[in-house]
């Protein structure tokens, strides 16, 4: 068969500019997605491990505060830099340093003072890496967590743009809410974010699909193991006023009450 090189062209120049039109399609929208103006959207993070899911709210100063995986602890769960984090922190670990001394004081065994020694060096250092994280955290940061609210659902007033910053503790995870359509993974190490406004509140909702069980829902998206079908979380749309109210009942579970 004779080459024919007009063909060829055709054949690759075709379907390359098919290409190239389908992926800047695809970066734009993908642009509007991530690069919205979000100067007054309200700040959620959400917290993903296995296998279940945690929110954080920005409380009244809309800042979210500093957090790392390596203060994560007791009440603490998220990881959240804080001088009440701190405090309780360290107060535990004190705790758990006295009751090995007075272990070791009392054992005569030696093989049993040397693992309990062991633990007390470790949990030493512990101490020495909450100490320097949170002494490297700026005080703006450090008064932005201490109005965080954790919880462990979902609420989102209707009408109001919502940041959602993704985090994992773990492994990888998915953030899925097949109802607004959106997706975004949630990467140990790094934080991932979209926004979004919800337009329709649980209860309109009910109405719409003639159904009183209808609930938003938060699932992961992403198989993270054998307990994968248990990461889900109610999601609330309601009204400002709702919304308020349900806001200010959460203030026992302010980061600056742990």
């Amino acid at each position: 068969m004779t080459h024919n090189n007009k063909l060829e062209f055709f054949w690759t120049a075709i379907p390359a500019v098919i290409l190239l039109v389908l992926i800047s399609y695809g970066l734009n929208v993908w642009g509007k997605i991530v690069n919205q103006d979000i100067k007054d959207a309200i700040i959620i993070e959400v917290y993903a491990k296995q296998f279940g899911w945690t929110a954080r709210y920005s409380g009244e100063d809309n800042k979210l505060g500093n957090a790392n995986v390596r203060f994560v602890g007791g009440k603490n769960e998220l990881g959240v830099i804080s001088e009440a984090t701190k405090n309780s922190q360290i107060a535990s670990i004190d705790e758990k340093i006295a009751k090995l001394k007075n272990q070791i004081s009392i054992s005569s065994n030696p093989a049993e003072k040397k693992l309990k020694n062991q633990r007390i060096e470790k949990l030493i250092k512990k101490k020495k890496t909450l100490t320097t994280y949170y002494v490297t955290t700026s005080q703006d940061q450090l008064l932005a967590a201490e109005d965080d609210i954790i919880t462990k659902e979902l609420h989102l007033p209707v009408g109001k743009k919502v940041l959602f910053k993704f985090r994992s503790q773990d492994v990888i995870h998915s953030a899925y809410l097949p109802h607004f359509r959106v997706q975004m993974n949630c990467v140990p190490g790094t934080t991932t974010q979209f926004a979004f406004t919800p337009t329709i509140t649980t209860d309109a909702m009910k109405k719409e699909v003639e159904n009183d069980l209808f609930e938003y829902v938060l699932l992961c998206n992403k198989i993270c193991g054998n307990a994968h079908y248990n990461m889900q979380m109610k999601v609330v749309v309601e009204t400002e006023e709702e919304f308020n109210k349900w806001i200010e009942e959460q203030s026992v579970n302010k980061i600056s009450n742990l």
